[in-house]
This record gives structure tokens, sequence and C-alpha cells, in this order.
């Protein structure tokens, strides 16, 4: 029998409700993160905007709160965090500047 309106089960559009987070709220998240990825200096914005485009679904939860810790940062910090000239105080954050300075380098 497929699961549907009898199987004391609440559905919603994306499937039973309180399975997980809906298509809406991580398209919302997305949208959240890239919003937080705008920066004053030029060549982050583009850095950071490219990398949350190409690689923030494939990111673990950790990783997605790093993120956000990380986008947080004034720019001279960041800036300094993402070109490797200032270690990260947490090693997830380490770990994801080392996958965002990976993913520049490729974008050459």
């Amino acid at each position: 029998m497929q699961a549907g309106f009898f199987d004391g089960m609440d559905h919603g559009p994306m499937g039973p409700i309180g399975a997980g987070p809906s298509m809406r709220d991580k398209m919302s998240e997305l949208r959240r993160v890239r919003w937080l990825c705008r920066r004053g200096m030029k060549e982050l914005d583009v850095l950071l905007d490219r990398f949350v485009t190409a690689e923030y679904d494939g990111l673990s939860e950790q990783e997605h709160a790093a993120l956000i810790s990380l986008l947080r940062r004034e720019d001279p910090d960041l800036w300094y965090l993402v070109m490797g000239r200032m270690p990260a105080d947490d090693p997830v954050e380490e770990s994801l500047l080392g996958r965002i300075r990976q993913f520049e380098s490729t974008q050459r």
C-alpha cells in the first residue's frame, strides 16, 4: 500500500511532514547564505558566491555552520583566512577554508 492520506501521517507537498527539511526550506537557506556572501570586497563576493553555488549542497551540516560563522566575519579577516594568511581557530572552519581554496584554484 502506498503512503498517503490513509497511512496516519500528515503529508505536505514535499512528502510526510516532519520527514526533514523541505525543498522550500533548503532554497530559503541557500538564498540567505548567498546573501551573506555579498561582500564589500569584489574578490570575496565572486569567490564565495561561486563556491556556494557549486558546492553548498555537498557540505555537511557542520560545514554549513562553519560557513555561516566565517561569513559573519569582517571582510579583511575573512580575506586573510581564505588566502591562508591567518589560521582559523575552529578545525571545521579550517577544513572548509581549505576546500574553498581548492575550489578557487580549479577556477583559474
